[in-house]
């Protein structure tokens, strides 16, 4: 044998052999079976496994749905409504083991009409990723910190975003799948706090944030560890995970990022409704994929507006679309004291039962209906956050969104079986 052809084989057999060594794991996450994954919810946010999610992303199917509704959008009153998905399953893994940290998300409508664009605003950030993290630097005081991913790069004063007015929307991510790398993506950046001290420390690269902390490992979150948040709440992440997926501002009023996150920061992602999916985790040649899919893909149920109300819509909104039929008519249903209201994205139908149904289209699949003609509509269940008066119940709507199975608003001819 000759000596080059020696010498291809081996390299061969150390290509194979180092391919070999490199371990893929898939964990499909479902309500059902939440593995090592804890799944947690604040205020007005809603959270589940929904299956039809938006075609065209890396998973399944399915994925996780999240709605944050309007809480925190004052000064007074309760905290901004959040959704913290998240593991331990990486806790003592050191920052520089990692090789893969990675997620997709997808954006619908936030609760902010954009006159310029004649459109409602998209979220002003994407669905973040947090590492609670230990420095193990014997001379650091505070060794535990909070470290966020956000998508959108909005770091300070010579970064897009600063300041509350004029804020930028990125419509380039409305209503599609985009894969968030945290590790080597140059379009977000990682911010660091820590508890009870100025709310954002430092913004900067992976790279940089290596060299900061060479000895960093992932840990277990004793209790919160961000800015000045109001009564530090939760007291501990939601979840309880070092490593968690969360969408939501953790606090409330008006202010700018990063000197005041705990002020303006609500804006970014006020009354959101989007999708999350497809976190992968690399630990040198190893990684898992978390892939999150619904228990069972659940055809629409017809419904009317007073069942709609009941309590049953409100767990089955979790895992099936509805459908509500009825004639278009005038609104009863009070809009909020604050501007602006776009009564050309929402109708209304009376289909007999007493309760007025709300349809809400944003920008999505509509044409327009008249008043007085008969409708057939079906989209996703959600609670009427930030509409209702203070002290009023709060009811369910019919939300039109891109997910939905098509077609979405059907006009009903005289006679035609329902």
């Amino acid at each position: 044998m000759t000596p080059v052809r020696s010498r291809f084989l081996v390299l061969a057999f150390v290509f194979l052999l180092a391919a070999s060594s490199c371990w893929a794991q898939v964990k499909v996450i479902t309500p059902s079976n939440m593995q090592d994954m804890i799944l947690a919810t604040v205020t007005s946010a809603n959270a589940w496994f929904a299956d039809p999610a938006p075609p065209g992303g890396l998973g399944g199917s399915g994925a996780l749905f999240m709605s944050l509704g309007g809480d925190g959008s004052s000064s007074t009153g309760n905290y901004c409504g959040q959704v913290w998905l998240g593991t331990n399953a990486f806790a003592g893994v050191k920052l520089t083991d990692l090789t893969m940290l990675s997620y997709q998300t997808w954006c619908s409508n936030s609760g902010i009409w954009n006159a310029a664009q004649g459109t409602w605003s998209p979220p002003r950030q994407p669905c973040t990723l947090r590492l609670v993290i230990n420095t193990n630097d014997p001379l650091d005081p505070t060794p535990i910190r909070m470290l966020m991913f956000r998508p959108i790069k909005l770091t300070g004063a010579s970064e897009p975003g600063y300041g509350l007015a004029p804020y930028p929307e990125d419509f380039n991510y409305l209503n599609l799948w985009k894969t968030q790398d945290c590790l080597y993506g140059g379009d977000g950046c990682w911010a660091e706090f820590y508890y009870g001290q100025t709310p954002c420390l430092w913004t900067g690269t992976w790279g940089e944030l290596l060299a900061k902390y060479p000895n960093a490992t992932i840990t277990i979150p004793e209790l919160q560890v961000g800015g000045e948040w109001p009564e530090a709440y939760p007291v501990n992440t939601p979840n309880g995970c070092g490593l968690s997926l969360e969408w939501g501002a953790e606090s409330r009023g008006g202010g700018d990022w990063p000197t005041q996150p705990w002020k303006n920061w609500w804006r970014e992602a006020l009354n959101a409704v989007g999708f999350v999916d497809y976190l992968q985790v690399g630990v040198g040649a190893d990684y898992v994929v978390y892939d999150f899919e619904a228990d069972s893909k659940n055809p629409p149920v017809a419904m009317n507006g007073k069942a709609l109300q009941e309590g049953a819509s409100r767990t089955g909104a979790q895992n099936w679309p509805f459908v509500v039929y009825g004639r278009c008519v005038e609104r009863t249903l009070p809009v909020p004291s604050y501007p602006p209201w776009r009564d050309d994205a929402h109708f209304y139908l009376e289909d007999g039962s007493g309760q007025q149904i709300e349809v809400v289209c944003l920008q999505h699949e509509y044409a327009g209906v008249t008043l007085g003609k008969y409708y057939r509509v079906q989209g996703r269940a959600l609670p009427r956050y930030s509409i209702m008066p203070s002290g009023q119940p709060t009811p369910m709507r019919i939300h039109t969104d891109a997910w939905s199975y098509p077609p979405l608003i059907v006009e009903l001819s005289e006679g035609e079986p329902q």
